[in-house]
């Protein structure tokens, strides 16, 4: 992103940049800051680049109809398709979430 920033790409609003993230989200609140290194003049300029910047990234629903959902998917590759009985193990979904 500080290259984009330094190309002027990522602060003109022509580009935007597109971010898959599958950790925890242990940066989510800040990204742009460097673990060891929150004074640097770096961070200002990536705060900026990350504003083209749209990430997705892993994410549990706590509502209850998305666990129905899920419930009723797990039934029905099991009793539809018998996922287990194919893959030797038991179906676990999709855990990224699609909004």
């Amino acid at each position: 992103m500080l290259s984009a920033h330094d190309l002027g790409m990522a602060t003109s609003g022509e580009y935007v940049f597109i971010n898959i993230d599958v950790s925890t989200g242990s940066h989510a609140e800040k990204p742009w800051i460097r673990a060891n290194d929150t004074n640097s003049p770096e961070n200002e300029k990536a705060k900026v680049a990350y504003k083209a910047l749209k990430t997705i990234s892993l994410r549990r629903s706590d509502l209850e109809e998305y666990k129905n959902f899920e419930s009723r998917v797990k039934e029905r590759a099991e009793n539809k398709y018998s996922y287990s009985a194919k893959t030797g193990k038991e179906y676990e979904g999709n855990k990224f979430k699609v909004f």
